[in-house]
């Protein structure tokens, strides 16, 4: 028996075996699961759609491009001429940065808490690391127009804190993390 004749008898063997199984009924339940599966696919996850990668392709003239860098040149002159030092910290203007205490110099961390609101009079800085006194360290409007900052000196470990806006207390919205409070809020926590 040559190899095409034993090949061709193993196929015929097999194919009666598949023609037995053509006879066999499906559950009831199968056919409507399967054609569910194929008619909607799944939904896909809102974080699935953001890892899948994407490819883009923009196309602008030499001109346009050099118009758009030097709009952003011109973006960040103005932002960084606004900037200006001398933050209010525990209800005293300065005109530098607070001094670094000297007694644990390695423990601690200076902080810049910034807060941008418009139409804000008075912003103040109430945490566990000031007594949650909601006048002791006042931010200065740093460039007139809403942006209110301070620098502290904070020892290492974990702060809740909360800025008070006009009376108001409120978390800050940059916080890298929020706590409850206890009372039904939250408190910006920050750990250093």
């Amino acid at each position: 028996m040559s190899e095409c004749d034993r090949q061709a008898r193993q196929d015929d063997e097999l194919t009666a075996r598949l023609a037995g199984l053509r006879e066999v009924t499906p559950p009831p339940s199968l056919v409507p699961a399967v054609m569910q599966r194929i008619a909607e696919p799944a939904p896909i996850s809102l974080w699935a759609w953001l890892r899948r990668p994407r490819r883009f392709e923009f196309r602008m003239s030499p001109l346009a491009l050099g118009g758009l860098a030097m709009a952003g040149l011109l973006l960040v002159a103005l932002l960084a001429r606004d900037r200006r030092p001398g933050p209010v910290v525990s209800g005293r203007p300065n005109a530098a940065l607070p001094v670094k205490p000297a007694e644990h110099e390695a423990e601690v961390v200076l902080v810049r808490f910034v807060l941008v609101t418009s139409g804000a009079q008075r912003v103040a800085l109430a945490g566990d690391f000031n007594g949650w006194d909601p006048v002791h360290t006042l931010l200065e409007n740093a460039d007139g127009r809403g942006t209110f900052a301070a620098n502290l000196w904070l020892p290492r470990g974990a702060h809740e804190y909360m800025f008070v806006v006009d009376g108001q207390w409120m978390p800050d919205p940059a916080a890298p993390a929020r706590i409850p409070d206890g009372f039904g809020h939250t408190n910006s926590l920050l750990r250093l």
